[in-house]
């Protein structure tokens, strides 16, 4: 009667162990499911931001050779020329 009563709590013990372990998996799951979805968004974020800065530093530098252009072309007939090429070439 003793020897049953100690394998009923054991059996009580071991389920309530089970069912605590279940529990602590499903929130590790929920959190790791959770931080896999931020990774994601901030991924997709850092992808977005970096075409943005491609997109700028593009802008830019078709901005920057437009103006080059002009340079050249405005000291076409004066000594200048040679000077703004140099800053072209060196850009």
């Amino acid at each position: 009667m003793l020897a049953d009563k100690l394998e009923d709590v054991e059996k009580k013990i071991r389920t309530k162990e089970a069912e605590k372990q279940e529990k602590m998996d499903e929130a590790v799951k929920e959190i790791q499911t959770e931080l896999k979805e931020d990774l994601e968004q901030y991924n997709a974020e850092a992808e977005l931001q970096k075409e943005e800065l491609k997109q700028e530093f593009e802008f830019k530098k078709r901005d920057k050779l437009a103006d080059y252009q002009e340079k050249l072309k405005n000291a076409r007939g004066d000594n200048n020329f040679q000077s703004v090429l140099e800053d072209y070439q060196r850009a």
